[in-house]
Order: structure tokens, then sequence, then C-alpha cells
């Protein structure tokens, strides 16, 4: 295989040579023709681990290297020599539509070898002695049909309508005069067959009648008029982005993991219970207290009437002290530090 592609690989190393030494006036000329050439080394390609990216790849990589020197020829003779442009031009065409349209379209993974055929030197033996090269061409076509001149085209057309549609027509004619009697073979629709009097194609969509719920059993709970109580119960555990109470009373809420904050605004006899975690609780207007369990790091911001003051950022105390008085209670104390 090298001996055959040898004289390819001879040229392209005659035109590398040619950029080679001082730079002439064509040196962008011979630099595109060097690079480009180079995608006739895809013959060289023998499978994915030959060290060569696949042909049409191949092909288009050594393009983008001449582009660059391509390019440099039309920007110097562009308004100039518009036939060094035009140059340039075709050649791209040929190396990197042509020649990648080709290769990609029937070489794709390289050279193909034929199954049980001939070794490569006798393939070449045959070609330069003039061996066999296949199959004798196929004989020259038959003569044209005679041309038929204008009687002979209508007696063809009367003889295929008699024999194809002649028997269909006389049927069809003797029919059409039998008159009223035409129909006496058709079957009798009864009133029973008819749509609009058939039950089980009607569009009618019968309603069930909404049972009502069962009333409350005497020991059942009971709640006073005007109130209402409602429990939400989620089975599947997640974690929810955003609370927001707004208008509730006589309310409680117990929740899990909340990812952004719990707010509640104009509400009255809250309750809320975090039984994981919640970075943010805000709560606008009245009075509420702050029960905490196991909390770190936890501080109140109160804010003012008046939006120009800042807001006031307390601590809620994590360290408490425990004694015992003298009268034998417990009383337990926030820790207090000096900082001295």
């Amino acid at each position: 295989m090298r001996g055959l592609i040898a004289p390819v690989a001879t040229e392209l190393g005659a035109v590398a040579k040619l950029t080679e030494g001082r730079r002439g006036p064509s040196f962008n000329h011979f630099k595109s023709l060097s690079e480009s050439l180079q995608a006739f080394s895809w013959l060289f390609y023998t499978g994915p681990n030959c060290g060569l990216a696949a042909p049409s790849q191949f092909v288009a990589d050594c393009w983008g290297s001449a582009e660059f020197y391509s390019t440099k020829i039309m920007m110097e003779f562009k308004g100039k020599e518009e036939a060094q442009v035009q140059w340039a031009k075709t050649f791209k065409e040929l190396m990197a539509v042509k020649l990648g349209a080709y290769v990609s379209r029937h070489f794709p993974q390289g050279l193909k070898w034929k199954a049980g055929g001939v070794s490569l030197q006798e393939a070449i033996a045959r070609a330069a002695s003039g061996g066999p090269r296949g199959p004798p061409p196929p004989p020259p076509p038959g003569p044209p049909p005679p041309v038929l001149s204008v009687n002979d085209l209508q007696k063809q057309g009367k003889s295929k309508a008699a024999s194809s549609g002649g028997s269909d027509m006389s049927a069809l004619m003797n029919d059409l005069k039998k008159g009223e009697a035409i129909t006496a073979g058709l079957k009798k629709v009864t009133a029973d067959m008819k749509t609009k009097n058939r039950t089980d194609n009607t569009s009618v969509v019968v309603l069930e009648e909404k049972k009502k719920p069962p009333a409350a059993s005497a020991g059942g709970p009971r709640f006073p008029k005007g109130e209402a109580r409602v429990e939400l119960e989620m089975e599947r555990k997640c974690k929810v982005t955003h609370n927001q109470l707004d208008t509730c009373h006589k309310t409680g809420v117990m929740f899990g993991d909340v990812i952004a904050s719990c707010e509640v605004v104009n509400c009255a006899n809250l309750q809320l219970q975090c039984t994981a975690r919640v970075p943010t609780l805000a709560a606008a207007g009245g009075d509420f207290q702050l029960v905490t369990a196991k909390c770190s790091e936890l501080n109140v911001v109160v804010t003012s009437a008046n939006m120009e003051d800042e807001p006031l950022e307390l601590p809620v105390p994590e360290q408490f002290i425990s004694s015992f008085s003298a009268d034998g209670k417990l009383v337990t104390n926030t820790a207090a530090y000096s900082g001295a």
C-alpha cells in the first residue's frame, strides 16, 4: 500500500519545499497549497487507532489550516486582481466542499477492500498489463417503435374502449331503462333503523345524582357557628419554598423544612410551629410570643413605624443558668457575660 501511494507522498513533499527559504510574492499561494494538499493523506487511514482522524474530518482539519493563507490572498488582491481572488475561492470549493463531500460519501471509514479479492500487487500488475477489467458493455438498444398515423391511433382507441368498457356501459344503459323499478332490489329502511330513532347512539349525557355527605354523628366533633376548621396534611415529605399566611384568624399551622421564609400578615390568634428548619420568620402587626427549642444563632429584627429609622436586631439567648433558690425552687436565668 505504501508503494502504491508513494508518488502522492513525493508530490506532497515537493509542494512543501516551495514554502521553505525566503518568502516570495507567492508565499501565501504555496502555503495554502501545501497545507490543503495534506488532505490527501487520508489514503493512509486504516482505522481508529492509526493516528489519523476519520477521512472526512481529516480533510476538514487540513483545510482549516490552509484557510488562513487563502483569506490573506483574498484580502491582499481584493479590488486589485480579481483573478487571484477567484483562484482562492475556486480552490476552497475544490478542497473544502467537493473533496470533503466525495470522501464523506464514498470512503467514510477509509479505503475499502473487496473480500476474497486478489492481492494488491496482482491488481496493479493486471492494470499495467491491460488484463481483464470487467464485463463487456451491454448491447445497444433496439430500434424505436414505428410512428403511428392519426387513423391508426383512432382505431387503437376504439378497440380498447370496446374491449374494456363496452359491456359495463351496456349494462348501465339497461339499468337506466328500468326507471323506478331499479330500486326494487334495495332493502327497505324501517323506522327503528333510522339514526334519530335509535337509543343506543343518543348524545344525551346522563349525570349521576350527587350524593349528599352523611350528617355528623352525635358523638362526632362539633364546631360553633361562624367558625371553620381546615386540616391539610401532606403524606409525602418535601421542602416548601415559601409559606405566607394573610388575614388568618384562630389558625394553627405546623410545617417542616422551608427553603426561603415564612411570612405572616394581618393575622390574629395565629400559632405557628416549625418542626424542622426555617431561615426567616416574618410577622407584620400585632403582639406575638416566640417559643424556641434546640435553636442557635436566632435573632429577632424589629422595625419601627418610621421607615427612616434603622431596624433593631435582638439576639435570642442560647445559654441558660439554672440554680436552686433558698426555698428549694429551681430558677433558670439567661447567661450574661461582661466581656471582660
